[in-house]
């Protein structure tokens, strides 16, 4: 049986989620603490949104999947998205919008249809052991394939692709200072505002976390007060 990661926004979401037992799949709640991980186990994404402000997290989410594993994700909303709404969305890599009137076991019939046909095209094999690169003159090395990196040896630490996005501008420019301007420039392709540089020290946050937890010293990445961050010799 496939599984299916599932994100419910909005507590009327969580309610559904008993309908879908014994359903053509098994369902995962994705977390975004272990996405990477939780991605690589599943076949497709499903969004259940329900929620009717704030609206903005829906995207959020979007680009942590987008940029963390390339998963189908479908959409199954209660609201009635305006046509620019479900063009942004779709722009996002959305595969489909479904209105949640329909019942939820037909749209679910119709996702494990599409993943038919993309389990027939062959992928591609590659050797992860080769994947690794040094940086000049530090003991960080980076798996851009795995989204992971090792200090001094140690064992690989995965992030999600956005995390990896900002551990790489920073390897690659190791012991210089990037301003929150510029890093919010290099990971989202857009002009600094507060609300970026909020989820800019929200991804550091976890990054440093996961690099404790495998024995890394988490302080190689520095705050700047006001400034930005910089990557310290390890």
């Amino acid at each position: 049986m496939r599984k299916i990661g599932w994100i419910s926004l909005g507590e009327e979401c969580d309610k559904k989620l008993h309908e879908l037992e014994n359903c053509l799949f098994s369902i995962h709640e994705l977390n975004a603490e272990t996405l990477a991980k939780d991605l690589s186990e599943v076949s497709a994404v499903v969004i259940h949104h329900c929620l009717k402000e704030n609206s903005t997290v829906i995207y959020d989410w979007l680009m942590d999947l987008t940029m963390t594993a390339h998963k189908p994700i479908w959409i199954i909303t209660s609201l009635e998205e305006e046509y620019f709404q479900r063009l942004l969305l779709l722009k996002f890599g959305v595969v489909g919008i479904i209105d949640e009137k329909y019942p939820i076991k037909e749209s679910l019939l119709m996702l494990e249809n599409m993943l038919k046909h993309i389990e027939k095209v062959p992928q591609p094999t590659h050797n992860n052991e080769k994947q690794f690169i040094v940086a000049e003159n530090s003991d960080i090395q980076l798996n851009a394939h795995n989204l992971s990196m090792k200090v001094n040896g140690l064992e690989e630490v995965e992030f999600t692709r956005i995390e990896y996005m900002i551990i790489s501008e920073l390897t690659k420019n190791q012991g210089m200072m990037l301003s929150y301007e510029e890093m919010v420039f290099h990971i989202w392709k857009e002009k600094y505002s507060e609300e970026r540089r909020y989820r800019l020290a929200n991804h550091v946050f976890h990054i440093r976390r996961k690099l404790k937890k495998r024995g890394a010293n988490p302080n190689i990445i520095k705050t700047i007060r006001s400034k930005g961050y910089l990557l310290a010799n390890s």
